[in-house]
């Protein structure tokens, strides 16, 4: 990308808390859930779900991400028993990597984490599902991770998070999408 590129850490403003009760990508109704999960499961391309009940959805749909950011909750709380399950089950099988991060923050960790993730998907050409996810799992709110995973993703790379009280949002990333959240970056303080 030209120009200056944003360095973390980044901590939201009160001007911007609007700006995130927006989504960047599409919202996906339950309608097109189905549709959406059939092309993340054929894509060649890194798919990355931000937050538990977005990762826990994917893969009640059959969809395994490859990057997975949770910090164990919900908006409303503690994950349910049957949600904790199925988190207990993917945490099982998955590279875990523990990072604090607090709330309304990207730290240079949780933004170094995501870039070295998809500079080992790119050099390795790997195949999706070739190897196990990996986890960040964040101590402290991993909401605003979504930015960091659009801004470094490839072309065509899907990157999916939850709108509270919305739904699900899927982004296939592209120039346009970097340089809304470089801008969005930009106005963060530092």
């Amino acid at each position: 990308m030209a120009g200056t590129e944003p360095k973390p850490p980044f901590r939201i403003t009160e001007a911007l808390r609007s700006t995130f009760k927006e989504n960047i990508g599409e919202l996906i109704l339950d309608s097109a859930f189905s549709a959406l999960c059939d092309t993340l499961r054929t894509s060649s391309l890194p798919v990355a779900a931000v937050g538990d009940i977005t990762t826990l959805r994917l893969l009640q749909c059959g969809v395994r991400p490859d990057l997975c950011i949770v910090d164990l909750g919900t908006h409303r709380g503690e994950l349910n028993g049957e949600e904790a399950e199925g988190m207990r089950k993917l945490l099982a099988q998955s590279e875990i990597i523990d990072i604090e991060n607090p709330g309304g923050t990207i730290t240079p960790e949780l933004w170094r984490r995501i870039e070295e993730f998809y500079k080992k998907f790119k050099i390795r050409k790997l195949e999706r599902g070739a190897t196990v996810p990996l986890i960040l799992r964040v101590h402290g709110e991993e909401d605003l991770a979504s930015l960091p995973c659009i801004y470094l993703s490839p072309d065509g790379g899907h990157v999916c998070y939850g709108l509270p009280e919305k739904g699900l949002v899927h982004i296939q990333v592209n120039e346009r999408h970097r340089l809304t959240v470089r801008d969005v970056l930009k106005r963060m303080e530092a």
